[in-house]
Protein backbone atom coordinates (compact mmCIF):
# COMPACT_ATOMS: atom_id res chain seq x y z
CA UNK A 1 0.00 0.00 0.00
CA UNK A 2 0.98 3.16 -0.90
CA UNK A 3 0.03 4.82 2.07
CA UNK A 4 2.13 2.84 4.06
CA UNK A 5 5.46 3.23 2.31
CA UNK A 6 4.72 6.90 3.48
CA UNK A 7 5.15 6.78 6.70
CA UNK A 8 8.27 8.71 8.03
CA UNK A 9 10.41 8.74 11.33
CA UNK A 10 12.03 11.63 12.17
CA UNK A 11 14.27 12.58 15.28
CA UNK A 12 13.26 15.84 17.27
CA UNK A 13 15.32 17.52 19.94
CA UNK A 14 12.80 18.90 22.67
CA UNK A 15 14.00 20.03 25.59
CA UNK A 16 17.25 18.81 26.11
CA UNK A 17 15.94 15.14 24.90
CA UNK A 18 16.09 13.11 21.73
CA UNK A 19 12.58 11.94 20.84
CA UNK A 20 11.79 9.77 17.64
CA UNK A 21 8.25 10.29 16.29
CA UNK A 22 6.47 9.34 12.87
CA UNK A 23 4.32 10.72 10.36
CA UNK A 24 0.45 10.13 10.43
CA UNK A 25 -0.81 7.03 8.78
CA UNK A 26 -3.68 7.94 6.48
CA UNK A 27 -6.42 6.93 4.40
CA UNK A 28 -6.90 2.79 3.41
CA UNK A 29 -3.67 1.75 5.36
CA UNK A 30 -5.10 3.25 8.44
CA UNK A 31 -8.56 1.80 7.60
CA UNK A 32 -6.75 -1.36 7.29
CA UNK A 33 -5.49 -1.67 10.66
CA UNK A 34 -8.50 -1.07 12.02
CA UNK A 35 -10.32 -3.84 9.86
CA UNK A 36 -8.22 -6.66 10.92
CA UNK A 37 -8.14 -5.30 15.02
CA UNK A 38 -4.48 -4.26 14.73
CA UNK A 39 -3.82 -0.64 16.21
CA UNK A 40 -1.26 2.23 14.86
CA UNK A 41 1.68 2.37 16.26
CA UNK A 42 2.59 4.97 18.97
CA UNK A 43 3.45 8.37 17.11
CA UNK A 44 6.29 8.72 19.85
CA UNK A 45 8.19 5.70 18.89
CA UNK A 46 11.70 6.27 21.07
CA UNK A 47 12.88 8.41 23.71
CA UNK A 48 16.59 9.13 24.32
CA UNK A 49 18.02 11.33 27.04
CA UNK A 50 20.54 13.88 25.64
CA UNK A 51 22.96 15.17 28.62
Amino acid sequence: MQELAEVRTMPVKLRGNLVWVRNDIKGNAAQLLKAIGASLPPKLLKHIAVI
